[in-house]
């Protein structure tokens, strides 16, 4: 038996020897993980938010200039 072999032998894909293998969770599409972030904000703290907020994100998280 050789080292790849070995190496084979010792990393199926049930994985490492004296681990249980990971079951794979159920994932969401990144979309609906947003939504559910953005719903969970109080109505009046969405109508504090600046109208212009999408489009000069980067002056409102980084502080740069606005164009």
């Amino acid at each position: 038996m050789n080292i790849r072999s070995d190496a084979r032998a010792r990393f199926s894909k049930r994985g490492r020897p004296g681990r249980p293998a990971l079951k794979a969770k159920k994932s969401r599409p990144v979309w609906e993980e947003l939504l559910r972030i953005a719903r969970s904000i109080p109505e009046p703290d969405l109508h504090k938010l600046p109208t212009d907020l999408a489009a000069h994100h980067d002056h409102y998280l980084y502080g740069s200039r606005e164009t």
